[in-house]
């Protein structure tokens, strides 16, 4: 059982009779990577402002690093980098210059941090380059720098890939995956871009209408997303017999003409080989395998404006 960052319980958040967050609870667990998703208003980002000491619950209670009480959670948020948009980076600065502003801002008297940080993001080599001549990926870079700054041991990353080019994303992804694994930081990051939170991720959350809808590790996704083989014949017979010849009748449903074949470890070559040996006339034989968004999709009720 890993150690707990952060416990919340019963958290609620209303803004007039607008309830943005409904009674949640949620354990963050030290050295993991949380991808945390949901629909456009669906309550991430006032959950991650609620975490990070920039919003106040309504109601609820908030552990953080094993402490509960209100001026203790205040210090302990010391050791949380957030990112939730780009601020605090000015356009005529170089990239070393904005790190010493923010420097300055949090308090921090390491100088050495700054030449430490720009190596782990790869920004070492700027010079005098001011942040306006960045690209995008660069300033996503600098952006995530600046939070690395007091050395956190809690990162809470907002869309930190939006509008990055997929050699941006796979370049804020390699960093995410170097951070935790070199720091051990824990890492909450939220993205639409799924197909990539599936890659940096080892645990998901979701939420929806500010209500989280389950929790899942990467392990227990991968056991529910099933490879299915989807097969078609009027000779449903000889397929079945040669299947449980071969041991492999257990993974089988049928329902008419059709047969429903599921597991990640059937291998599509010796199905292919079977259903040839089989002499059966196939009419259909189709491969699907559920993704992070069909999973989620269907967590939500099946409403696609995610």
């Amino acid at each position: 059982m890993g150690t707990n960052v952060l416990q919340l319980t019963n958290i609620n958040k209303q803004f007039g009779t607008f309830h943005a967050l409904t009674n949640v609870n949620l354990n963050i667990e030290k050295g993991k990577i949380y991808g945390f998703i949901g629909k456009n208003g669906a309550g991430k980002t006032t959950l991650m402002r609620v975490i990070s000491g920039m919003s106040f619950p309504t109601s609820g209670s908030i552990e953080l690093f094993g402490k509960t009480e209100t001026k203790a959670i205040c210090k302990e948020r010391e050791k949380i980098g957030v990112l939730l948009e780009d601020r605090g980076v000015s356009p005529d600065f170089t990239a070393v210059q904005n790190l010493k502003m923010q420097m300055i801002l949090k308090g921090i008297r390491d100088n050495a941090r700054i030449k430490e940080v720009l190596e782990i993001v790869g920004l070492t080599n700027t010079g005098s380059k001011k942040l306006k001549e960045f690209s995008l990926g660069m300033r996503r870079r600098l952006t995530l720098a600046a939070t690395l700054l007091s050395k956190p041991e809690f990162l809470i990353l907002d869309e930190p890939t939006n509008g990055l080019d997929p050699v941006g994303i796979k370049d804020i992804r390699d960093l995410l995956h170097k951070i935790s694994q070199e720091q051990g930081t824990t890492i909450m990051i939220s993205s639409h871009i799924l197909r990539e939170l599936y890659e940096v991720a080892t645990d998901f959350i979701f939420i929806d209408s500010g209500v989280i809808m389950g929790e899942i590790s990467k392990e227990q996704l991968y056991k529910k997303m099933e490879s299915k083989f989807i097969i078609r014949s009027k000779e449903t017979g000889k397929i079945l017999n040669t299947f449980k010849e071969h041991g492999m009748g257990e993974k089988v449903t049928v329902s008419g003409d059709t047969i429903t074949m599921s597991g990640n470890d059937t291998d599509e070559e010796t199905l292919s080989s079977l259903l040839h040996e089989s002499g059966a006339v196939l009419l259909e034989y189709t491969q699907t395998k559920e993704t992070l968004e069909s999973y989620f999709i269907n967590l939500i009720g099946g409403r696609h404006d995610a």
